[in-house]
């Protein structure tokens, strides 16, 4: 049910499709687990909410791994390591909805607010080499916004669903080349970042979660009253 003074408590969870633009040649970033929770106040179309949520994503080294050589001195002992970044936000801004019907709506919300973004180191050694590295993230209080579409399903008088579509160097490579398929490194060439690459950081997803509604209700008496009840940062 939907009334025109109306607060929601929201649980959401869902899939994170990030995108890092930090330059680094082999290394991707894999969808991964998004969990969060918001709390709105309608006044009828128009409201404010708070929002909190939590992403993590893996990184995945792209370099070969196989029939890897240094001239004619075949690569051995290869070590990889891929860490998860996780990122937290919180956020507040204004929400405008749709209201169908007394059980469906659709919601537009906008937030601001900051971000913690920690982890990702990735790094690929092989006798010694570092053949693929990044240095992953470690920054607080980074300035952030959020754009969110949701369908809300009340199928109940307070709970309802949605649906939701939103040191070592800084990182360093050894080119390679492809000959009958074997992969030949060129040291000589190694590519390193020694300073720190400003960056955007870019998120989108996919979720479902559980909505719970609080109605509010004045009742004027005789003599008396009843109330009831998604960044710049630098790795």
């Amino acid at each position: 049910m939907y009334d025109h003074n109306q607060f929601n408590i929201s649980l959401r969870g869902g899939l994170d499709f990030p995108s890092y633009d930090n330059q680094t040649k082999y290394i991707d970033y894999k969808p991964n687990l998004n969990l969060g929770i918001s709390a709105d106040y309608y006044f009828n179309w128009i409201g404010f909410g708070i929002d909190a949520d939590y992403l993590s994503n893996k990184p995945k080294s792209s370099y070969p791994t196989e029939s890897l050589y240094n001239g004619t001195t075949p690569l051995s002992n290869l070590g990889l390591n891929e860490n998860k970044v996780e990122r937290l936000f919180l956020g507040i801004g204004p929400n405008f909805r749709y209201v169908i019907n007394d059980n469906l709506s659709f919601a537009f919300k906008l937030k601001g607010g900051i971000s913690n973004i920690k982890g990702g180191e990735t790094s690929l050694t092989a006798n010694n080499y570092n053949l693929n590295y990044h240095n992953g993230y470690n920054e607080k209080n980074l300035l952030t916004g959020k754009g969110q579409i949701e369908l809300n399903w009340f199928f109940s008088e307070y709970v309802g669903l949605n649906d939701r579509v939103n040191n070592n160097p800084a990182s360093a490579y050894i080119p390679f080349t492809e000959a009958n398929n074997q992969y030949n490194i060129n040291i000589a060439n190694q590519n390193i970042r020694n300073a720190s690459l400003e960056h955007e950081v870019h998120s989108a997803g996919v979720f479902a979660g559980l909505t719970s509604e609080f109605q509010q209700e004045i009742r004027i008496l005789t003599m008396d009253y009843l109330s009831l009840q998604e960044i710049k940062k630098q790795d």
